[in-house]
């Protein structure tokens, strides 16, 4: 692989993050003197005028819906693998409050390959 190589959503990169207290608040986690999630991606490289730049810059992501989670039974509107039967009464329960990266942020670039080149 180069270093322009991409894994993105359509390879299979996807993740959800769910912030909670375990406690009988179902509602999303609006508090930020607690905490808040977020998204960022560290980027670096070359500008065109040839000057290096570097930061982290926010990715946009959206409340997941009980498609995407998988928890309407419809596996072809699912983003995730199916959910391991240990964990879906927590994710039924707890499910709006799950964040999703919006597909064209979920992008990794590079080799990050272990072999030898």
């Amino acid at each position: 692989m180069s270093a322009d190589h991409v894994f993105d959503y359509s390879n299979g990169l996807n993740f959800a993050v769910a912030f909670t207290g375990y406690d009988s608040d179902y509602e999303p986690f609006d508090d930020p003197t607690i905490g808040e999630v977020v998204f960022n991606h560290y980027k670096w490289g070359l500008n065109p005028d040839g000057k290096t730049y570097v930061g982290r810059f926010p990715i946009k992501h959206h409340t997941c819906t009980r498609e995407e989670l998988g928890l309407d039974y419809d596996s072809s509107k699912s983003r995730f693998l199916p959910i391991h039967p240990n964990f879906l009464s927590q994710i039924e329960t707890y499910h709006k409050k799950f964040l999703c990266i919006d597909d064209e942020d979920l992008k990794i670039f590079g080799d990050f390959s272990t072999e030898s080149a």
